[in-house]
């Protein structure tokens, strides 16, 4: 997806899934519910799951063929 032109679709999913899911559920688990290291990792394990879901789901469904490096005429 880096190479295709569409770097605000990572932007935006590696983005959103670190402020909006990982650091609030990292503080819960690792503050409040586990009080520990783990609750961390699982927060990132989470986050990590739902990057690749995420973008597993635009490399499937967007169209591909606008960010195409199309050929010049010269």
């Amino acid at each position: 997806m880096l190479g295709a032109g569409a770097t605000h679709y990572n932007l935006m999913i590696y983005g959103g899934s670190f402020w909006l899911v990982r650091l609030p559920l990292g503080w819960l688990l690792g503050h409040h519910i586990w009080q520990s290291a783990s609750g961390i990792f699982a927060a990132m394990l989470v986050s990590q799951c739902l990057q690749t879901c995420i973008m597993l789901h635009v490399v499937l469904r967007c169209n591909w063929a606008r960010f195409a490096m199309r050929r010049q005429r010269q």
